[in-house]
């Protein structure tokens, strides 16, 4: 199963119907947003990011918070 195909898998097949997306949506609006906001020294030291330049990761977090906010937004207008 692809990384893909696992969260479509999360969104669409749960015993808790839409519950479960809002739950992703939640947590990746969560740790992008933990993300998006660590200094470089803490990226650095942060032991989930051992393989990516900090600013590549940093960067990733801010594009998903900003494409989740969006959504979010226009969801809610």
């Amino acid at each position: 199963m692809t990384n893909v195909e696992c969260v479509a898998d999360l969104m669409e097949f749960s015993s808790y119907g839409p519950l479960a997306q809002m739950f992703v949506v939640d947590a990746l609006l969560k740790h992008a947003t933990t993300v998006a906001e660590l200094s470089d020294a803490e990226l650095e030291a942060w032991p989930e990011n051992p393989l990516f330049h900090v600013h590549s990761w940093r960067g990733v977090a801010q594009e998903i918070k900003r494409k989740l906010e969006k959504h979010l937004g226009e969801a809610s207008a």
